[in-house]
């Protein structure tokens, strides 16, 4: 009776609309997983609806729901076909992307695409996740990873441990040296147009509360938090580089992230993920944290694949978490979580039972996120292959 009550209340309100969530229809070659083992809705999802508490929380995390929905859309446009995205002429793809530049391993499955953005003025990197028809087995084999690997950039204290698996993934494959080749260019484009100085990037957190409500709340966040001084963009040197990635692609943005930051020398790296799974121990996700501060992290419902590797293996999220909740069909609650990482009223209490942790195991949860993350098969409304 409560939940159901619950439920009533929250079907009132409208906060915040995130696109086209994937469902029985929009992919029919999945069936519709909705965990239907776990309780229905989370009992408490009142703590979203509290307008001072999300604004706290999105300036602290300096999230920004404009930023991350285009980001998702260039990370979307990364599922279509490389024959499409070479000249960069999908469905999906981005009039304002521009230089854009493939970066394909055929035999690593992985695939990014890095190019400026006028929108957002700055330079956009992003990362497919794993081909759609191998994910239950990528998911059977990380319920027995373990962190096993230290790596060896400056600052990082030994405890700090990551799993291999990813690392080698990003760095030994292809994606790592296309990806910097591609950044550098267009570093030093930008520097001959003479707009290398400027910095770039839109401000971070403007324009949250008004994204997330749809006007429920507006003018109680925009213009509370400004894009830094005009000081503080003459002193930068680069652009700001945008980091995103979904599923495993969100694990290769997080080691971007670092490549950008520490190796290229960017100042301003900023990460966006989609349903990414953990990465690395508590150690690596504090030292990460401090190191590339602006990582806004996406999950959705009871997505499968945040909830893996699993944290008794070791492993333990990166703030800051932003849980998407569909409590009623087109009508979703935007959650900021907490610094931890691990905010238990978020994703990660999702799935458990009675207060015991457990692994989500909706794989449909996993193919929406602000835009279809799943490579369509050809509908009426878009072609296969995009």
């Amino acid at each position: 009776v409560v939940a159901a009550l619950v439920l009533v209340i929250l079907s009132c309100y409208y906060v915040g609309r995130h696109g086209d969530t994937a469902d029985a229809d929009a992919v029919p070659w999945f069936e519709f997983n909705s965990s239907d083992a776990a309780t229905a809705v989370p009992y408490d999802l009142s703590w979203m609806l509290d307008a001072d508490e999300m604004v706290a929380r999105g300036r602290d995390a300096q999230f920004d729901m404009d930023v991350a929905r285009r980001l998702s859309q260039v990370v979307s446009a990364t599922y279509c076909t490389p024959e499409n995205l070479v000249n960069w002429n999908c469905s999906r793809c981005l009039d304002d992307l521009e230089r854009v530049t493939l970066i394909e391993d055929p035999s690593w499955d992985l695939l990014g695409v890095v190019g400026w953005s006028e929108a957002l003025d700055g330079v956009v990197v992003s990362f497919r996740g794993t081909d759609s028809h191998s994910y239950y087995n990528w998911v059977e084999n990380m319920r027995t990873w373990r962190t096993d690997l230290s790596l060896s950039y400056e600052g990082m204290p030994p405890e700090a441990l990551v799993h291999g698996g990813f690392f080698y993934s990003y760095n030994d494959s292809s994606l790592a040296g296309g990806v910097s080749e591609a950044v550098r260019g267009i570093v030093e484009w930008r520097a001959e147009m003479g707009g290398g100085e400027r910095g770039g990037g839109r401000g971070a957190g403007f324009g949250v509360l008004e994204a997330m409500t749809g006007g429920l709340w507006s003018g109680l966040w925009s213009g509370t938090i400004g894009g830094g001084s005009e000081r503080d963009a003459a002193e930068k040197v680069t652009p700001t580089v945008f980091v995103s990635g979904h599923s495993l692609g969100g694990a290769l943005a997080t080691f971007c992230a670092l490549e950008m930051k520490l190796v290229e020398g960017i100042d301003d790296v900023r990460v966006v993920t989609f349903g990414s799974p953990r990465v690395g121990n508590a150690v690596f996700a504090a030292w990460f944290k401090d190191t590339v501060p602006q990582h806004v992290r996406f999950t959705h419902n009871r997505d499968m694949i945040p909830s893996l590797p699993p944290m008794y293996m070791g492993f333990s999220h990166i703030p800051h978490e932003v849980w998407l909740v569909d409590v009623v069909p087109s009508r979703t609650l935007v959650g900021v979580c907490d610094g931890s990482g691990e905010d238990v009223r978020c994703h990660r209490g999702a799935c458990s039972v009675f207060g015991f942790g457990s692994i989500c195991v909706s794989l449909a949860d996993h193919l929406g996120y602000l835009s279809p993350m799943y490579m369509p098969r050809g509908d009426a409304d878009e072609p296969a292959g995009c």
